[in-house]
């Protein structure tokens, strides 16, 4: 068992080569199991060819590597139960699931399926007890021990149950037990390696589709394995993130970004939905739907299919306002400020922060009382945390779970300690942290009207930062207006963050590539041009070509404002030293205006 723990391990870590040992290993077993069920070798392999991607899909809930044989024969035992209600064969490939060929002429292969139809036919006629020994024993191959392990009954029972079966067998086939093993053991995968890459093959094949797009593709995996589009758990290296526990229909939404969203990706969720896709399910790690990973995400909106996607979700019945209306929540902290409208018009209802972020002045006044004072209901949820405070540990149900496991439960939102109410003062400053990030300048001009306070850092809003460093995120995009109206209103420019990044907001805007606050901010700081040159020059180079040209605006915006090449650093290299280095032309004619470059 040690080598099947370090495949175990090391599938968990990412590497789905590993699962083809563990496939390797157990298929005989799975298939002679699956075959004591169905009494029909084609489904059989089916169904021991889904038990092995569901056992992909869902291996970080086995918690105990000595347990995978029965852990493997209850899911065997469900794919069976579930190609039992098809009642339909679905082969694992395209290609084909027999074995490799052989040259045996016609007359060898007619008497070989005669023979397998007699095999077959007299072990449907035993009891159910004594088909699954037989089957697991001789075609499987494996000892008394191994199907012990298995069954989860004692080895004298497996050698008890092996005498009944064949007894009863050579009553109903003559010479049954000479012929058991020589007859059986054609049927064992284990003689071909193509059931253990085909499954491997079938799983990977799956993940590919979805990031090509290739719908036609992925239609036909889900075809053949229907067990994929109800999983979840494809990518272990998401343990702990807020995609781990992830279903194929969370994949749609490119959020985290290294997964891909395709130009078609509303054909493939409808795919993925009419084959019974819930637009419901969760992530393990704060409780996010698939509506809720597409309206928070950049990704579907710069491919340009958010929109429809959550049209599709909702239609297809996505709970708008789950989890206190984490959806909407996700998509303004996020600057998704489209995807929340859009949540809005489908039903998501508004609390004083949410209606900011929209900038629904309207719906914000109806929050306040007659007094003054903020109603009861002028934020949603008192109790919600954000991101970085949700749950970290998994909870799912698992094949293998006990009743009396001592195994603590996942933190969630429930169990958590509770939150202080929230006062007025807080979340009216949270609700213009909203305002900021979804660049509301109405809504903003609204709440500093109402008191909100201008270097306000809403605690469970994106780790504390203050409101002025919003803006000079890439959530603000230096919006020139907000930064002024901040400022106006008495923010503190030299606010350096301590309890988080440690950095001001101009600062901030460098390090974002935000140039247009950056005049107004060095004239209410004591801070110079030439502190932030360096940085901004090697922000430059270090980045992607996507923000080359705010981050050449940020560089020449500090040479406006008094930066000069000879600022030297602490190793003594000037500002002009390091571009002349870098080869960077861009940087070059920025330094040298008029001068050839050389």
């Amino acid at each position: 068992m040690d080598e099947i723990k370090r495949s175990i391990e090391q599938t968990k870590a990412g590497d789905i080569n590993a699962f083809g040992v563990i496939v390797t290993r157990f298929q005989d077993m799975a298939l002679g199991y699956a075959l004591s069920i169905l009494h029909d070798l084609q489904l059989a392999q089916d169904a021991a060819q889904e038990a092995f991607i569901a056992a992909y899909l869902n291996l970080d809930s086995l918690r105990d590597p000595q347990s995978l044989p029965a852990w493997l024969r209850r899911i065997v035992f469900t794919q069976c139960t579930r190609i039992r209600r098809r009642k339909q064969p679905a082969s694992i490939d395209p290609q084909t699931v027999d074995m490799e060929a052989t040259e045996a002429g016609p007359e060898e292969l007619f008497e070989s399926a005669q023979q397998r139809r007699i095999v077959a036919a007299a072990l449907r006629s035993l009891p159910e007890r004594s088909q699954e020994i037989l089957a697991l024993f001789y075609i499987s191959g494996y000892s008394y021990a191994e199907v012990a392990d298995m069954l989860t009954i004692p080895v004298s029972t497996v050698k008890k149950r092996l005498h009944d079966g064949r007894k009863l067998m050579k009553q109903r086939m003559t010479e049954m037990a000479e012929l058991a093993e020589e007859d059986f053991q054609p049927l064992r995968p284990s003689r071909s390696k193509k059931f253990s890459t085909d499954t491997v093959d079938a799983i990977r094949s799956a993940l590919e589709a979805m990031a090509a797009g290739d719908v036609a593709r992925l239609e036909q995996l889900l075809q053949k394995h229907p067990a994929l589009v109800e999983s979840s758990g494809f990518d272990d290296t998401e343990e702990g993130t807020y995609f781990h526990g992830a279903a194929l229909l969370h994949y749609v939404a490119g959020n985290p970004t290294d997964h891909p969203v395709p130009k078609n990706a509303a054909a493939a969720t409808r795919l993925l939905l009419k084959y019974g896709a819930d637009p419901n399910s969760m992530t393990d790690v704060g409780n996010n739907t698939p509506l809720c990973l597409v309206a928070s995400g950049r990704a579907a909106r710069e491919v340009g299919v958010q929109i429809e996607l959550i049209d599709i979700l909702v239609e297809a019945g996505a709970e708008v306002d789950a989890s206190d209306g984490l959806a909407i929540y996700a998509a303004l902290i996020h600057g998704e400020t489209d995807a929340s409208r859009a949540l809005f018009k489908h039903g998501a209802r508004l609390d004083l922060g949410f209606a900011a972020g929209l900038g629904e002045i309207g719906v914000m006044a109806s929050f306040v009382a007659d007094d003054g004072t903020l109603k009861a209901d002028a934020r949603r949820s008192h109790s919600r945390r954000p991101y970085y405070e949700r749950n970290v540990e998994p909870l799912r149900d698992s094949p293998s779970s006990d009743a009396d496991s001592s195994e603590p439960p996942a933190a969630t939102d429930a169990t958590l300690p509770a939150l202080p109410r929230m006062t007025d003062a807080e979340i009216l400053g949270e609700a213009l942290a909203y305002a900021v990030a979804n660049q509301q300048l109405e809504a903003m001009r609204w709440l500093l009207d109402h008191g909100a306070d201008p270097n306000v850092k809403p605690a469970r809003f994106h780790g504390g930062q203050s409101v002025l460093h919003l803006v000079c995120c890439n959530l603000g995009q230096g919006n020139v207006e907000a930064a002024k109206m901040l400022l106006d209103a008495g923010a503190d420019a030299d606010d350096n963050d301590p309890e988080s990044t440690g950095a001001t907001p101009l600062q901030w805007a460098v390090h974002n590539g935000q140039p247009a606050p950056i005049s107004m901010l060095l004239g209410c700081t004591d801070s110079t041009a030439a502190v932030h040159v360096h940085y901004a020059i090697k922000c430059l180079l270090e980045n992607d070509t996507k923000q080359r040209t705010r981050r050449l605006k940020v560089v020449e915006e500090l040479l406006k404002n008094g930066a000069t090449p000879a600022v030297a650093r602490g190793d003594g290299r000037t500002a002009a030293d390091v571009v002349e280095t870098s080869g960077d032309v861009d940087l070059q004619r920025l330094f040298a205006p008029g001068r050839p470059v050389k």
